[in-house]
């Protein structure tokens, strides 16, 4: 039993994706002008690379510019193999530009805020289906006034559809928070660096790895 665990493929073991918990989660009602329509229940499963911060934001104790910020999360979508030609009429056209939205009206009020999107028309050429989309997210501030959608064909298939959700956010700083550290009050946005250092590693039972000290 001990071999054949160790001569099991390498390709059938999970990567560290599997054993991370979601960001969070994006309930989508899609529909077209040409009556078709679905229902999607998605993770989010990591941020995608998104647009650096423009511009560069002044991060001192005294600024009170907002912070502006381009965000892409990648989002995916467990579905039935029935229901991936349906979802392939909406979003087909949208997997190489994608699907831009603004806000409507509020679907339903906090602690389950939702809102209809209707698409964007655009003005220099682009597809324009009459795509509208009801959307829940937690967390709640992704439903800001705009957002886009890209269905990403590469990372999809007949049970698993992956999307590419865009949007802005900003905040504005809080100059007199850090006179109070002492303070228990919670803000609603932090912002952290990226930091590539390995702190952790992974390897199947009997395999060698290699480990660079500095």
């Amino acid at each position: 039993q001990k071999e054949n665990l160790l001569d099991t493929d390498l390709s059938e073991t999970q990567s560290t994706e599997a054993f991370r918990e979601p960001l969070g989660s994006v309930s989508l009602g899609l529909s077209d002008q040409q009556g078709n329509s679905i229902d999607l229940t998605c993770n989010i499963t990591h941020s995608t690379d998104s647009q650096d911060i423009t511009p560069p934001p002044d991060l001192s104790w005294t600024s009170s510019s907002p912070l502006h910020l381009a965000l892409s999360l990648s989002l995916e979508c467990p579905i039935k193999a029935e229901n991936y030609e349906k979802l392939w009429r909406i979003l087909a056209y949208y997997s190489e530009t994608a699907a831009r939205f603004e806000r409507e009206i509020m679907l339903s009020k906090a602690p389950s805020l939702a809102y209809r999107y209707r698409q964007v028309q655009e003005t220099d050429g682009y597809y324009h289906t009459g795509v509208k989309a009801s959307v829940k997210a937690r967390p709640r501030w992704l439903l800001q006034s705009a957002i886009s959608l890209q269905l990403n064909r590469a990372q999809s298939s007949g049970h698993k559809v992956q999307l590419i959700y865009s949007t802005r956010v900003s905040a504005q700083p809080d100059p007199t928070s850090h006179l109070s550290t002492s303070s228990s009050a919670s803000h609603q946005w932090v912002m952290i660096s990226i930091n590539r250092t390995t702190a952790a590693l992974a390897v199947v039972a009997g395999r060698k790895i290699e480990l660079t000290c500095p």
